[in-house]
């Protein structure tokens, strides 16, 4: 995982060319401003989500985890919230869907790194980094962002 705010990106040396064009379309895009709800910039490489809803509880929520996408979670509006930790950590609930490339499970145990993302910064979830999203410890609030979908693999 990689946290860090956007105007940062430029600054990890990534050598994947996916990500490479990710890190590029984010630098001399105003992502902030974007108006689209998703927006195709590869077919089937590189595109972007756009996520709206209420957080819940963190046990009431599961972990995800992808093989073959990066995951960058760009906050519009409110304080995201997401909790990590190695898919090794995980008790796999739902296996491996090779299509949707995701798998769900809990974490049991304190094994996970918190974050909290704000208007303007970023975390980057690798392949095998399972994140727990649409959660908080704290008075559940709304979130807009976008997730930015990169395939490494």
């Amino acid at each position: 995982m990689i946290y860090d705010r956007l105007e940062n990106i430029g600054n990890y040396p990534f050598e994947h060319p996916n990500l490479k064009k990710a890190v590029k379309y984010l630098i001399e895009e105003d992502i902030l401003n974007h108006k689209e709800e998703r927006f195709v910039i590869e077919e089937g490489e590189l595109f972007v989500n756009l996520i709206e809803n209420m957080q819940g509880r963190p046990e009431e929520k599961k972990y995800e985890c992808h093989h073959d996408f990066v995951d960058i979670h760009i906050t519009l509006e409110g304080l995201d919230y997401i909790r990590s930790t190695d898919e090794s950590n995980l008790v796999v609930t739902t296996p491996y869907d090779r299509e949707g490339d995701y798998l769900l499970g809990d974490c049991p145990g304190d094994e996970y790194a918190e974050a909290y993302i704000p208007r303007g910064c970023f975390a980057l979830y690798l392949p095998k980094d399972a994140h727990m999203v649409n959660g908080t410890p704290k008075e559940p609030g709304r979130v807009r962002k976008f997730v930015m979908k990169v395939k490494v693999k």
